[in-house]
């Protein structure tokens, strides 16, 4: 799946920076855990991912060819309960929709930078670079929590096959 990830920052102190979204994508296996007798809770579902969460820093006016480019690398673990409404379709093929509610805990493994910046050796001279992002244990939280709300609809042709659309925030 993909998605489009921003960087929000209070930036007023700093002249000439723009932070713009860039694209990342999110792959999981969904893991779910029904209650048949309960036709209105879908039941509980987890799916762990692996999720790329990424932003670019674009110098403006003057500075316009220097940027940075970062790239960082989760796994995460949302965990919810699902609320279903409607039903049957057909003899065995049921349409819902759905409200997905809960949390999810995420560990950052990885970054990565790229970018161009002014050289220290000629500033009429531009020089690039492509590092791997150095943790610190100071001002790097790796670990983040939060919580997860989502609406979609759900396709079932039979009792064996699940066809989903969602939106989550």
């Amino acid at each position: 799946m993909g998605c489009r990830n921003y960087f929000v920052s209070n930036s007023d102190d700093k002249p000439f920076f723009d932070y713009e979204p860039s694209n990342g994508f999110s792959i999981g296996i969904p893991i779910r855990y029904s209650f048949p007798k309960l036709s209105w809770f879908g039941g509980i579902q987890a799916i762990p991912s692996y999720v790329q969460k990424n932003y670019r820093m674009q110098r403006t006016g003057f500075y316009e060819p220097i940027y940075q480019q970062t790239d960082n690398s989760y796994m995460e673990l949302p965990v919810m309960a699902q609320f279903r409404f409607g039903g049957n379709i057909g003899k065995t093929q049921t349409l819902h929709g759905i409200l997905n509610v809960g949390g999810y805990g995420g560990y950052w493994l990885a970054g990565n930078v790229k970018g161009r910046t002014l050289s220290p050796m000629d500033p009429n001279d531009y020089q690039s670079y492509d590092e791997p992002y150095s943790f610190s244990d100071k001002k790097d939280n790796r670990f983040e929590f939060g919580g997860l709300a989502g609406i979609g609809l759900q396709y079932m042709p039979n009792k064996k096959y699940v066809i989903s659309i969602e939106g989550r925030y």
